[in-house]
């Protein structure tokens, strides 16, 4: 109390506005209380902004359309078709087989890169147009793309391009 005497004998305080005060409520912005900075319409504009940038970009992450693993599958074998690496591959096996989502074709092969073998599979569930034509029974050739910075990550056949050699006979 005493440091409020103070401020009142000096002329900053005045105890009847203070006692009034006490019975607003405590919404009440004092903008006289507020620092200079805080003030400052440069510094609320760019608040402003700042929130205004926020929450566009939150509102972009939620209502953004979410890609497929059909989506994202395609768009990693257009990718390997693009820059892919070619590397001689052999065929292992071509199986049918029933899935979640119904029956699913799945193409297994194998290749080698560097003295390291590497054997993968592929979905080609989705793409039996490129299966069409195509010699893909067990030890028969082909060709595989793969990632030159991730071996792993190859396929044989994509929508614009296949690594399966044409049979003479023009059957599965």
């Amino acid at each position: 109390m005493e440091r409020l005497e103070r401020r009142e004998e000096r002329g900053i305080f005045n105890k009847e506005k203070y006692i009034n005060d006490a019975h607003q409520p405590a919404l009440c912005w004092n903008l006289a209380m507020t620092p200079i900075w805080f003030r400052d319409p440069v510094v609320l504009g760019s608040a402003g902004a700042a929130v205004a940038i926020l929450g566009g970009v939150g509102l972009y992450f939620a209502l953004r359309k979410k890609e497929t693993a059909e989506e994202i599958e395609h768009r990693r074998r257009s990718q390997l078709v693009e820059m892919g690496r070619i590397v001689d591959a052999t065929l292992l096996d071509l199986t049918d087989a029933d899935g979640s989502h119904g029956q699913q074709r799945h193409l297994f092969y194998q290749y080698e890169i560097a003295g390291v073998s590497y054997e993968c599979s592929q979905d080609v569930t989705l793409l039996p147009e490129q299966l069409r034509g195509t010699a893909s029974t067990p030890g028969m050739p082909a060709s595989a793309r793969y990632d030159p910075r991730n071996p792993f990550n190859s396929i044989v056949v994509a929508e614009e391009w296949t690594g399966l050699r044409h049979s003479k006979s023009g059957a599965d």
